[in-house]
């Protein structure tokens, strides 16, 4: 799942800062699952009660009734209005599901095919890809998020414009789809990708997409009320959207990429959606898709992973989730404060969806680990593949990786040093060791296929790169979902000691200006001279705290996506302190350098001034390379 509320990470990665949460309440027990629909839904009711969630909706369907729908809580606080069977929740990416099975329907009727050029059908569209004549961007790479684009901007997600038109939205900031790396090789998710999809279909089918979705599945499947739409039928009936306080209301965002993320939609509605699914692609003895169409939806093609076997990761429009040895298809979707997941068993003919109004992210996963418990607990686990590989085979995985695809390009400085990981042989399995986190278990399978612990299929593969230089790693939905490339041990290594000796050396200033400073202040150092040699140094630790609290301040302070995604006192705050960080680290190498030779100055001041100095500098310029140095995040 790849929540749209996942956005607001990006703000505080950006200064190194982790924020956590209090742990999600009403986890009974960490392994108990309810057996009966009253079990389920009080223990949902406890987990919404004890982390200020007003309220959810939820359906359990097989493939010809729905089984329950629930309701519960609050879908107004202010009125008090309740959550009901007909209440509208925003389910964000869940769109894309829609948007990617109506380009498959499309290319049933021969208007359009996945494998189609961008630049062929929709040229304006496209960007500059350096790969074009050999990787160029196919419909399909647009849905599987293999294109190579960046995701959205905080100033893309941030506009809301309810009439705006798709080309329109592209020109608001094309850099969104700058073609990082050769199509159809690793995924990186990406909103901008499945709106471009949606673009090409207007222009095949000559319709607006929305009227496509309307026509091609909202009608056939009864879902009267969805649309990417707030209609009034919406207004009235739409669920508000809470901050974590549960009190505190957010606004209704339209979002420039509809395609991707803005359907409003009841769970009952889903449950229709959810049986064509299950019946691949029937519907109350109607065909709406061809069972070739779902299994294309649920397959994954474009990636070397998937050249190499690979049954899991991301198919256009959906994703396979491996949870306690069962395959999930399906989605999730974050917006506005909004959470919502649906995901289905083919084999078994059942599927669930969930939506909740309030982004907290630890309680919705404790209720989907409930939903998904309670939909499995009479299923028997699928047997996990043989293992078929020898410690000497596994050998040539092991060494020093990097990530090398972030899905926002600003976050590529983090991925530099915190993407940085170790592949080890620990007893009969490969161990991955990431910079930040415990290690992760990779259970060998065959072919340089691995799994987690309990999972069905094999989840991870390795490929070997053209050049036979080392090894791309790819996981999917496993106890790694990440696309890594091996690098040699040098750089690892060089790069994690420049990056602890300059941040050291910079923290070091704060411990040293807590000895001089109440000097200073008290009268014990009245004779010292030259004190922007201790000052200047010290600006950038200064700086780089401030740069904290904005971010933890303009968090509590209501939507960081807002408070980012354009001019306000945050986002300036935040570009005035990384520009002060780049000049007082400039300023401090300087005074350091032309104070060295004065007598005046202690020996071991000097020394500690050009060194913190250095370490500044050097961080400075990393940042600098990267262009966070006066970063603009409303551009």
């Amino acid at each position: 799942m790849k929540f749209y509320a996942k956005k607001l990470i990006m703000v505080v990665l950006i200064m190194g800062v982790l924020i956590s949460g209090i742990p999600a309440a009403g986890q009974d027990s960490p392994d108990s699952i309810p057996q009966t629909l009253e079990e389920l839904e009080s223990r949902i009711e406890k987990v919404l009660e004890q982390n200020n969630a007003p309220g959810a909706a939820f359906v359990l369907t097989d493939r010809d009734n729905i089984l329950w729908v629930g309701a519960l809580g609050t879908a107004d606080v202010e009125s008090g209005r309740e959550v009901t069977e007909e209440t509208m929740f925003r389910v964000g990416s869940v769109s894309k599901s829609f948007t990617a099975l109506t380009i498959l329907r499309l290319q049933e009727k021969g208007l359009i095919s996945l494998e189609d050029k961008l630049k062929d059908l929709a040229p304006e569209a496209a960007t500059t890809n350096p790969w074009e004549q050999t990787n160029p961007i196919r419909i399909k790479h647009l849905l599987e998020h293999t294109a190579g684009y960046d995701d959205l901007s905080l100033r893309e997600t941030a506009h809301s414009d309810p009439d705006i038109t798709l080309p329109e939205a592209f020109e608001y900031n094309p850099r969104s789809r700058v073609v990082r790396w050769a199509p159809g090789q690793h995924a990186s998710y990406s909103n901008a990708g499945p709106a471009v999809a949606a673009y090409a279909a207007e222009k095949a089918a000559g319709q607006s997409f929305e009227e496509l979705v309307q026509e091609n599945l909202f009608s056939p499947l009864r879902m009267e009320t969805a649309s990417f739409f707030l209609t009034p039928t919406a207004e009235e009936r739409l669920a508000r959207s809470y901050q974590p306080d549960g009190v505190t209301e957010m606004p209704y965002t339209h979002i420039i990429m509809r395609p991707s993320g803005s359907i409003n939609v009841t769970p009952r509605e889903m449950g229709n959606f959810l049986q064509m699914l299950l019946n691949h692609g029937g519907f109350q003895g109607n065909k709406v898709l061809s069972p070739d169409s779902i299994a294309r939806f649920q397959r994954s093609e474009t990636t070397l992973a998937a050249e190499q076997g690979l049954d899991v990761g991301f198919g256009p429009g959906s994703y396979v989730t491996p949870v306690d040895g069962f395959l999930f298809y399906g989605h999730d979707g974050g917006i506005d404060g909004f959470l919502s997941s649906y995901g289905y068993l083919p084999e078994h003919g059942l599927g669930y969806f969930c939506s909740i109004n309030a982004p907290d992210g630890r309680a919705f996963n404790e209720i989907l680990r409930l939903i998904r418990g309670y939909v499995t607990r009479d299923l028997e686990n699928p047997a996990a593949p043989a293992v078929e590989m020898t410690a000497d085979e596994m050998q040539q995985y092991t060494g020093f990786y990097e990530t090398f695809t972030p899905r926002q390009e600003v976050s590529r400085f983090l991925e530099v040093i915190l993407g940085l990981t170790q592949i080890e042989i620990e007893g009969e399995n490969l161990s991955l060791r990431p910079l930040m986190g415990g290690g992760k278990a990779l259970i060998p399978v065959k072919d340089g296929q691995f799994r987690g612990t309990g999972e069905p299929v094999s989840t991870t593969v390795f490929i070997q790169k053209d050049d036979g230089s080392g090894w791309f790693m790819q996981g999917y939905g496993g106890p790694v979902s990440v696309n890594l490339s091996s690098i040699p041990a040098w750089k690892y290594w060089a790069r994690l000691t420049a990056a602890a000796a300059s941040f050291l050396l910079m923290l070091s200033s704060l411990l040293f200006a807590a000895v001089w400073a109440p000097m200073k202040l008290f009268g014990k150092m009245k004779n010292a001279k030259y004190l922007s040699v201790r000052i200047l140094p010290l600006l950038p630790a200064l700086s780089f705290i401030g740069m904290a609290v904005v971010v933890v301040l303009s968090t509590m302070a209501g939507d960081p996506i807002q408070h980012y995604g354009r001019i306000t006192i945050w986002s300036v705050l935040l570009f005035l302190l990384t520009l002060l960080f780049g000049l007082a680290s400039l300023g401090g190498l300087i005074q350091s350098i032309r104070t060295w030779h004065r007598q005046e100055i202690g020996l071991g001041v000097k020394v500690h001034s050009l060194l913190v100095s250095l370490g500044n500098m050097t961080i400075t310029l990393f940042l600098a390379f990267h262009n966070i140095i006066g970063f603009r995040t409303w551009v």
